[in-house]
């Protein structure tokens, strides 16, 4: 059972390999992988603890491809495996990431992996070792969790591993935090007719790639509602205010 997909099997890591964005170090272009797990409880164990009832109502587990039977199922085992023995997946992922890093080095791209797709785990602490062993990987994650947010803000972290806050219903407040602390904040609209700030913070098109680490510092990454997202009524996707539709997004 493989745990990683590769960019050409999502969308939006197409969006990210095609982007023609490069390591600002290594000149080489980023080649993009995933490991989608089954969120919050649906495998039987918790992946997502800070989910919100907006967050679990729009999770992308709904949509494009993750909604078919096969997929979801794919990623309930992944995460059983995660959890029924630790040491085989371990070793699993250790085996396809260094697949992926030859494939990357073969082709003269630079390996960009997300460990949470759909998940909030803390892979700092549960295989620090991990980052060092992949020392020319940049990883990067979504998380809800404001103190390991902090926690990477302050610097204690791998130094190749990016994160980016997620907004819900009930956690506009720490956004306001993070973004004040040089932080990037994901937020969900209901359309793609975004306003140039939120809470008067910078906003930039989040959905033309997944390359979420290449952003400047103190921004808000726009988002378009998908799936059952676009039904939402919690308040977890935004509906902009009418007076700031149909303005342009700040560019990067």
């Amino acid at each position: 059972m493989a745990l990683l997909t590769m960019g050409e099997s999502s969308p939006k890591l197409i969006k990210s390999d095609q982007s023609g964005i490069a390591d600002p170090d290594s000149g080489r272009r980023y080649l993009s992988a995933i490991q989608y797990l089954a969120p919050e409880k649906t495998s039987g164990n918790q992946v997502c603890p800070f989910a919100t009832d907006g967050c679990k109502a729009s999770c992308l587990f709904t949509a494009g491809r993750g909604a078919t039977n096969s997929v979801q199922t794919a990623r309930v085992n992944r995460t059983r495996s995660f959890f029924d023995d630790r040491p085989e997946y371990w070793e699993t992922l250790d085996c396809e990431l260094q697949k992926f890093q030859n494939r990357a080095n073969r082709n003269g791209f630079k390996p960009a992996v997300r460990l949470n797709g759909t998940s909030d785990l803390p892979f700092e602490r549960l295989r620090g070792s991990l980052f060092d062993r992949f020392s020319d990987f940049q990883f990067y994650d979504y998380t809800k969790d404001k103190k390991r947010m902090l926690r990477f803000l302050s610097g204690d972290f791998p130094a190749n591993y990016h994160l980016t806050f997620s907004r819900s219903e009930k956690n506009e407040n720490g956004c306001r935090e993070i973004l004040r602390n040089g932080g990037t904040v994901a937020v969900v609209y209901r359309d793609k007719q975004w306003p140039t700030h939120w809470r008067g913070f910078p906003t930039i098109d989040g959905d033309q790639h997944d390359l979420t680490f290449v952003h400047p510092a103190g921004h808000v990454l726009a988002l378009y509602a998908k799936g059952r997202a676009k039904r939402d009524d919690t308040g977890f996707v935004v509906d902009p205010e009418p007076w700031s539709l149909r303005l342009p997004i700040i560019g990067y």
